[in-house]
């Protein structure tokens, strides 16, 4: 019950994340700014777009969705809240300028407890993988979650049940969000659906849930324990 009542708390139905570029190179000059968070920021956090998303939306008490072609600058408002607090590592100088003056959003740092009010946090790489996943699913809120990468506790966790799981394209993010908190996009406070919220509210309590049973330090400690006697065991001589 009491990852239930943290999500109830939450008052922000939007996605939201913080970072920086984190580097990880730019060869040829440029090739930086198709890493996945320049792409992320300018992809939602962009309010001078002028292209257009198609968004399926559901009929209220029906399970028929209507598709709509939205702005993408609406969408990002009414939706998104993503940006870059810094430029740290954004390479050479002409990828840093090009983050600087370009279609990248810039905010301030807020305070860790800033995440709690937002019902979606989204998590994906830098340079290499992402080090506050396990922090983020502890949190209560639904975690959106983009990765290369496969980690120790990957087989432990259940896409669409622990977390959302994110493209590399990052192109359904909007639809995403619409099918869980798109009533905003109906303009009819009485055509609230209530089934993504919930639906919305369980994978949040479930991922939670499994942050403080299985994805503790003590798990993590217990896997690197297992994990050096198997390669003692492979590289030990019989004789």
């Amino acid at each position: 019950m009491a990852g239930i009542e943290c999500y109830l708390g939450r008052e922000v139905g939007h996605m939201y994340w913080r970072g920086s570029p984190t580097g990880g190179g730019s060869a040829p000059p440029g090739h930086q700014l198709r890493f996945g968070r320049p792409r992320l920021v300018r992809k939602i956090g962009s309010q001078l777009s002028r292209s257009s998303e198609r968004v399926l939306v559901r009929h209220h008490g029906t399970q028929a969705f209507e598709d709509r072609l939205v702005p993408r600058r609406d969408l990002n408002s009414l939706a998104m809240d993503a940006g870059f607090v810094s430029l740290i590592g954004c390479g050479v100088l002409r990828t840093c300028r090009s983050l600087e003056l370009g279609d990248y959003r810039k905010v301030p740092v807020d305070p860790p407890s800033v995440r709690r009010m937002f019902k979606m946090l989204i998590d994906v790489d830098g340079m290499g993988f992402s080090s506050r996943f396990l922090y983020l699913l502890g949190l209560g809120s639904a975690v959106v979650k983009n990765t290369i990468y496969v980690e120790y506790y990957s087989d432990w966790l259940t896409p669409w049940y622990h977390y959302l799981p994110l493209s590399d394209h990052y192109s359904e993010i909007w639809n995403l969000w619409a099918y869980f908190l798109g009533h905003k996009l109906k303009n009819d406070p009485s055509a609230h659906d209530r089934k993504g919220a919930r639906q919305l509210q369980e994978i949040a309590t479930q991922s939670d849930e499994w942050r403080s049973t299985v994805g503790r330090t003590i798990d993590m400690e217990l896997y690197i324990w297992r994990l050096m006697l198997e390669w003692s065991r492979l590289w030990t001589r019989d004789d």
